[in-house]
């Protein structure tokens, strides 16, 4: 028989078309999350459902807690006076939040839940004994039973404080000035009464705590003010004795001196300038003496000199006359000459008469200046000394007024306390009072179910990539290809997913010769074919039992035959004789047994399998026990002669891990099908079978997916044509292509 040109080839011609990979470390890149979730959507769905009804179930079976607040506004003073309307208590630089943050403590203090405890509507509540009586949740569950009677031990009180103690909060509300106090319980009447007495007890603290220290003030102020009053005295009464030990017997006495100091700088002034004046008229007198006597200026102010002058100016012109008209010696002219010279002596006299008048006055003058600048220099000696004296005085004074403002101010304190005594203001005003609260604060079930919901998320997509990274199987030619580093030749459908009116693959392949299972098979071969370039023998192997090897075998040397290719396919299990089981040979008949000891020809062994379908050499007996089937060179040149006889040989091989003679088969071959069954076949088992077989048959091996579930494939992602199966599936509709 001819044989294509394309199917030609012999095991001269080819080489390994690559080394043997590293089995122990799978290749591939990392699946994404995505893929995962479609893979594990049943996984990641159930416990989001299991967390989901968790918490419904733990908030169903939690106590309800309420909450009740009530408001009120501090009195505080913008100085950071304190609350409670005293205006003597100040303390500086203290802001309102830390007033407010002050009083929270005192609210949340233990103090304050023993007040709120002695409350007769809180202490004697059942609701509260009952609350203390069922602090559990299983008592919760199963109901808390009758309620207990109020106890009046030192134990419940203390049981009771301390849960007084622990349910309140206190918090400013925003910026301003109000306290929002909140008490929590899991009875809402009991927690707006609880809520409510705790207003009521730290208002009444408030005026008790204001009572206390305006009486405590009282006390005090009196003391000082008596203090103070003595103090005040002592220090008046130092005043008054040195004011009569300096002379300083009115505050006006240094005013007084000043005034006279004053005047006498006004009259020493003037004075100064008199005498200044008197001795310039002086000096000026003496200086114009010196020249003549007639030039002396004062002279000429002089009336009897003026007078005298004009009686001399007569006379000069007499004399004159007389000179002219008389001799010298005239009586007459020597009398007239005796009278001018009279009158000039009388003129000298009266100008000796001014200048001495002159001396005096500037001597006056002198005299009166100094008498006026000793006069002044008492007076600043005795106001430096009164000065001296009232510094002293003037502290005296300080100290005297210092401590007078001081008693008066306390004075005025303590009237202002006493009249407060009785009418003490609790600082605080009550702005709202605590209702009753219709609706629990928790458990909160859409909180609690979307908490559940988010955890059931991140533990179902962690339990999903968990699942994923330890799962063992394969789903896709990316998982074959990642754990095994081998290639992935294809998959092969489950019939039951694709709705197959066959009964096998067998029959599926026979009745549908253009549909998806022979359709997936011839991809495989031809995968096959590409990766290893030579396939006269193909050997079908697994690594165990029952995962569809020989069905895959029947299906592939139909669809071979049905294309016009010679078929053979051997039977090489010896153990369970699957394929001749399946295709009917007949017990006892010539088989490969037969065929290898030579007691038949191979024509006379060959069995049809179906009427257009392959040959097959059936294992019509069992091999006699300790014999082997590669045993000596009968089957390798049984596997030549076949060779030159069938374009395709294939070998049913047996299990890998089962029987050593399936390793030695799959070396004989040009490439090995290696069948897997989808998602339940290990990785670590296929692994362990591949490093069984012969270093040179690896690199001509790879693995087909069996029994995929194409349905469900679609939601495991990955890039093999299976995962479009919903895209093409109409394409083989009738059985056409």
């Amino acid at each position: 028989m001819t044989m294509p040109q394309r199917f030609d080839r012999r095991a001269s011609d080819v080489q390994p078309v690559s080394p043997r990979p590293d089995l122990s470390t799978p290749a591939g890149e990392s699946i994404g999350l995505l893929t995962i979730l479609r893979r594990r959507i049943l996984l990641v769905t159930c416990v989001v459902a299991i967390c989901t009804m968790l918490a419904l179930i733990v908030t169903t079976a939690l106590p309800r807690r309420y909450v009740a607040e009530a408001s009120v506004a501090l009195d505080v003073d913008p100085g950071n006076a304190l609350p409670g309307g005293r205006q003597d208590q100040v303390v500086p630089g203290r802001t309102l939040e830390q007033i407010v943050q002050t009083e929270i403590q005192i609210v949340t203090s233990r103090a304050m839940a023993e007040r709120v405890f002695d409350d007769p509507a809180v202490g004697r509540d059942p609701a509260l004994a009952r609350i203390l009586d069922r602090p559990g949740t299983l008592r919760t569950l199963i109901g808390g039973g009758a309620t207990p009677a109020v106890s009046a031990s030192p134990a419940y009180r203390d049981s009771a404080i301390n849960y007084l103690q622990r349910g309140v909060q206190a918090y400013q509300q925003q910026e301003s000035a109000v306290l929002r106090i909140a008490f929590t319980t899991g009875e809402p009447a009991l927690a707006a009464q609880i809520a409510n007495a705790y207003a009521r007890a730290y208002s009444s603290d408030k005026v008790s705590v204001a009572a206390d220290e305006n009486q405590e003030s009282v006390a005090a102020l009196k003391t000082r003010l008596a203090e103070l009053q003595e103090r005040a005295q002592a220090e008046f009464a130092a005043v008054q004795r040195y004011r009569i030990a300096n002379n300083l017997l009115s505050s006006a006495a240094t005013s007084l001196t000043e005034g006279e100091i004053s005047t006498y700088n006004q009259q020493v002034a003037g004075a100064r300038a008199q005498a200044s004046e008197d001795q310039a008229r002086l000096s000026a007198a003496r200086a114009q003496l010196r020249a003549g006597r007639g030039t002396v200026g004062e002279a000429a102010s002089s009336g009897v000199i003026q007078s005298l002058r004009s009686q001399r100016a007569t006379l000069s012109a007499q004399v004159a006359d007389m000179a002219s008209r008389y001799r010298a010696d005239h009586p007459d002219l020597v009398a007239a000459r005796q009278q001018v010279a009279d009158i000039d002596r009388q003129i000298d006299d009266e100008v000796d008469r001014i200048l001495k008048s002159l001396e005096a006055r500037a001597r006056t003058s002198q005299e009166r200046l100094q008498s006026l600048q000793a006069s002044r220099g008492g007076a600043r000696a005795a106001l430096a000394g009164n000065n001296s004296a009232l510094v002293e005085l003037n502290e005296l004074q300080r100290r005297a007024d210092a401590s007078q403002s001081l008693y008066e101010t306390y004075l005025n304190r303590y009237r202002e306390a006493v009249a407060r005594t009785g009418s003490e203001r609790a600082g605080v005003r009550l702005l709202s009072a605590a209702l009753e609260p219709t609706a629990p604060v928790s458990p909160s079930l859409p909180l609690n179910l979307a908490f559940g919901f988010l955890l059931g998320c991140l533990l179902g997509v962690g339990g999903a990539v968990l699942a994923e990274a330890n799962f063992p199987g394969f789903t896709t030619a990316d998982d074959v290809e990642r754990k095994l580093g081998i290639p992935a030749f294809g998959s092969i459908p489950l019939l039951k997913a694709i709705a197959s009116p066959a009964t096998s693959g067998a029959d599926a392949v026979r009745l549908q010769p253009g549909g998806l299972i022979a359709e997936s098979v011839r991809s495989v071969f031809v995968r096959a074919t590409q990766v290893a370039g030579r396939y006269g023998v193909v050997a079908l192997a697994s690594a165990l039992p029952n995962e569809g090897k020989t069905t895959m075998a029947r299906m592939l040397g139909r669809v071979l035959a049905a294309a016009g290719q010679r078929t053979l396919i051997i039977d090489c299990d010896v153990v369970q004789r699957g394929l001749s089981l399946q295709a009917g040979a007949a017990s006892g008949g010539p088989g490969l047994a037969d065929v290898l000891a030579g007691h038949v020809p191979l024509d006379d062994a060959l069995v049809a399998d179906g009427a257009a379908g392959p040959v097959i050499l059936p294992l019509t007996a069992p091999f006699p026990e300790g014999q082997r089937l590669m045993q000596g060179r009968a089957f390798p040149d049984l596997l030549e002669t076949c060779r030159g006889m069938f374009d395709i040989v294939l070998l049913d091989c047996p299990p890998i891990l089962a029987i050593a003679d399936g390793r030695e088969i799959v070396g004989l071959a040009d490439v090995t099908l290696f069948s897997v069954l989808w998602r339940k076949t290990r990785a670590a088992t296929v692994l362990a079978a591949l490093r069984l077989l012969p270093a040179d048959a690896v690199p001509r091996t790879g693995v087909f997916l069996n029994k995929v579930d194409i349905r469900k494939r679609r939601r495991f992602g990955g890039s093999d044509a299976a995962f479009y199966y919903r895209e093409y599936h109409q394409y083989y509709q009738g059985g056409s292509r």
